[in-house]
């Protein structure tokens, strides 16, 4: 499978009523490839008229000046999967220019982490187990950059595998959106 693209853009529709987490979420859910990515909103809904343009170099060259002012941060994802159920997963510690954080992975949850915007840091990944990031290893060493989202890590297996029974549905959904909201 294509490994996670290095920018997600979300533009248009529904995405700009929503609080920039959920929509964070919202691409994890859509995108349900291993990796790591940046996170963007076009909050002002400019790309569309922008991908009008025909001639392709002012196209470019009206995206690369006005990228900086039209994507709104929503953080960085990180999405690995052949994380076994049942036990902690491994640990995260996150370096950034103003602090140190430190947080303790558990399969099967969104877990988000603080990171604000302009602030970029290096995530330091221990797991238990052999996982793919989209590589297959125990330690990773990833920079992520800050956003209204702040850091996403979802260890929730891919592919995305919920309980048939209604009240197991209803209680992982819950636990996976109460950060966001």
């Amino acid at each position: 499978s294509q490994p996670l693209p290095e920018m997600l853009v979300a533009a248009g529709g529904i995405f700009t009523a929503l609080p920039p987490p959920v929509v964070a979420l919202a691409l994890a859910d859509l995108v349900r490839r291993s990796g790591v990515s940046h996170l963007a909103i076009d909050q002002a809904r400019i790309l569309g008229p922008l991908g009008t343009i025909e001639d392709e170099s002012e196209r470019r060259r009206l995206m690369a000046n006005l990228a900086d002012d039209i994507l709104m941060p929503l953080g960085s994802l990180i999405l690995p999967s052949g994380i076994r159920p049942g036990r902690a997963a491994g640990h995260l510690r996150l370096k950034d220019s103003a602090s140190v954080s430190e947080v303790e992975l558990h399969p099967g949850t969104v877990q988000v982490i603080d990171l604000p915007p302009g602030r970029t840091g290096r995530a330091e990944l221990d797991f238990r187990d052999a996982v793919r990031l989209p590589k297959r290893a125990h330690h990773f060493s990833v920079e992520v950059g800050g956003g209204l989202g702040g850091l996403l890590v979802d260890l929730r297996d891919i592919p995305l595998r919920i309980s048939d029974r209604p009240e197991s549905r209803r209680a992982a959904l819950e636990a996976w959106q109460r950060g966001m909201w």
